[in-house]
């Protein structure tokens, strides 16, 4: 079980927590633990909440740390969707653009709404409950796309999606 819970901080955060020997059974069992690690990554907020700080720092610091704690994992991967779903473009041209590191116009935009939007919610929430459960909630709710929708490719969910339940 722990070794499962240091797994899914390795996957999600750039915590290097990783077990040594570890098999597909053993990223698939890591699914059930997302809800625990993001509930870990709520504690430095809830912390941060209660330092004697001001609203906007506060924000700001929380927001370095959820970036800085999950490695920019998923404002990547909100970038490169902005940029593939956003363009008119065809499904082969929007796969290739998944894949690209570059940053285009569609990403920079939806990147910068996102960090305001953080940026903000954070500053308004200063209740450190909410702030501890928050990222916990957030992996909860990605669990069902992993038994949902089909993957594109290989890649880190194809680690550990499971088989889609009929």
């Amino acid at each position: 079980m722990l070794r499962d819970l240091r797994l899914a901080l390795a996957l999600l955060t750039v915590l290097p927590l990783a077990p040594k020997g570890v098999g597909e059974e053993d990223f698939k069992r890591s699914v059930a633990f997302f809800p625990l690690a993001g509930y870990l990554l709520g504690l430095p907020l809830a912390l941060l909440a209660l330092l004697p700080l001001p609203p906007g720092l506060s924000a700001a610091l929380g927001v370095a740390l959820l970036l800085g704690l999950t490695g920019f994992l998923h404002l990547d991967g909100l970038l490169d969707l902005a940029d593939a779903l956003l363009g008119a473009r065809p499904r082969e041209e929007r796969l290739r653009i998944l894949k690209d590191p570059h940053l285009g116009a569609f990403a920079f935009g939806v990147g910068g709404v996102y960090l305001l939007l953080l940026f903000q919610a954070l500053a308004l929430v200063q209740d450190p409950l909410f702030l501890l459960l928050f990222p916990g909630w957030a992996r909860f709710a990605f669990l069902p796309f992993l038994l949902r929708y089909p993957l594109l490719g290989p890649g880190m969910a194809a680690l550990v999606q499971q088989e889609p339940q009929d």
